[in-house]
């Protein structure tokens, strides 16, 4: 739909808004522009993209990817970019601005023709053009609840190419190689909601029969080209969140796999200090023992002899039906338990079943006989990819293979105790 021309009333709102901006300007009167004239979505963009433009510019955009800016440091990143407009960090500000009243008065716009004027109206924008002793100042407005319009800065900026968009996804992919996840999603952001601002653009200005004709083509490619660069960050910043979902969730669940590991231990630890309560234990009692206090922890998700996949684990803990840990349970008797136990887990396992563990009694003497024939065979198995650090003066932990997917990687904990006979 092409924008209509607007009434006497508004044109005259917006002529008037046009003159005190450009006399402000002339007058180096920032402040008054800043805080009374730009819309407060613009004040924002103005304050948040000023210091990372001067570096830029200067080309030093490591000072914004520095851990210092980081979301989860003390101050959000965006505070921390206002804050060092507010506080004019290397002149980021005053330098701005200048910029901007220099080149508006290279431009001829210190004197207006009032009396040659054209201003358009499309939902709740508007734009002015307005003849001058050089080239036509042009104008973007935004309406605001109470009828009254202020200065679209935002979009007028990304028009100059001044700023654009394209600068923005430069941050963010910089920011991305330096392993700053956070500030990336943070610049992708900004760039991506630029997109309504492009669209406003290409509507009232570029596409715009009246006023597209006094903007050149070249201009208007680059624009169009500078949109395509809030869909890249829209979908950049889109796939990011998602790895960082999966990648939480991973987390949370290696965190649940330490703490129920833990658990075992302290039972272990129990078992190892009363050896007259434990020494006629068989293997599924004392597995039974374990059950109890991880469903302290976990109520009712700890089972014993659960089916999973082709058989049945000796310890399934599954919670919100995410499989969190698997074990089995053995009594040391040859080098061939662990491999033939390892086997075993395996088989039991699923491709989503990454957190597995192998626990194994020792009635037997010379523990450290037993430690180094159990690291032996682990590097040895078919299954092994790589020893994990861990540490435990009788435990291991390795990345092993899927037996149906050699690139799929679980974490296999073994755990040695020592039960009385």
């Amino acid at each position: 739909m092409v924008a209509k021309i607007a009434t006497k009333r508004v044109r005259s709102k917006l002529l008037d808004l046009a003159l005190e901006f450009t006399s402000s300007m002339n007058a180096r009167d920032f402040d008054h522009v800043y805080e009374n004239l730009i819309t407060p979505s613009s004040s924002q963009f103005l304050s948040t993209m000023a210091w990372p433009l001067l570096c830029y510019e200067r080309k030093n955009i490591g000072l914004l990817i520095n851990p210092e800016l980081n979301p989860n440091a003390s101050i959000p990143i965006i505070e921390s970019l206002s804050l060092a407009f507010q506080m004019d960090l290397e002149n980021c500000r005053t330098d701005l601005f200048q910029g901007i009243a220099s080149a508006s008065q290279g431009y001829g716009w210190t004197e207006l023709n009032l009396e040659s004027t054209m201003a358009f109206t499309d939902k709740q924008s508007a734009i002015l053009l307005v003849d001058t002793q050089d080239k036509p100042l042009i104008l973007l407005f935004v309406e605001q609840k109470n009828g009254d319009y202020l200065i679209d800065f935002t979009s007028w900026w990304l028009f100059s190419m001044n700023m654009r968009a394209s600068i923005i996804c430069e941050i963010a992919d910089q920011a991305m190689k330096a392993n700053q996840k956070s500030i990336a999603i943070e610049y992708y952001s900004i760039a991506s909601k630029l997109g309504t601002n492009y669209s406003r653009i290409n509507r009232l200005m570029c596409d715009h029969p009246a006023v597209g004709s006094i903007v050149t083509f070249e201009r208007k490619i680059e624009i169009k080209q500078e949109e395509q660069f809030t869909r890249i960050a829209q979908e950049k910043e889109k796939l990011i969140r998602q790895e960082r979902t999966i990648e939480n969730a991973e987390q949370m669940q290696l965190d649940e796999y330490e703490k129920i590991l833990q658990i075992i231990e302290s039972m272990a630890r129990v078992i190892e200090r009363n050896p007259d309560a434990f020494q006629n234990l068989k293997e599924e009692h004392i597995r039974n023992h374990f059950l109890v206090q991880l469903n302290g922890h976990y109520p009712g998700n700890a089972t014993g002899e659960t089916f999973n996949y082709t058989g049945k684990t000796d310890i399934l803990l599954r919670k919100n039906d995410v499989n969190l840990f698997i074990a089995e349970c053995k009594f040391w008797k040859s080098q061939q338990t662990v491999k033939e136990t390892v086997d075993q887990i395996l088989r039991y396992s699923t491709w989503n079943d990454t957190k597995l563990a192998l626990l194994i009694f020792n009635r037997s003497k010379d523990l450290t006989d037993i430690l180094e024939k159990i690291s032996y065979q682990m590097k040895n198995h078919s299954s092994f990819y790589q020893e994990i650090n861990f540490p435990s003066e009788a435990g291991f932990r390795y990345l092993i293979k899927h037996p149906t997917d050699s690139r799929r990687h679980l974490i296999l904990t073994i755990l040695v105790f020592e039960i009385p006979e």
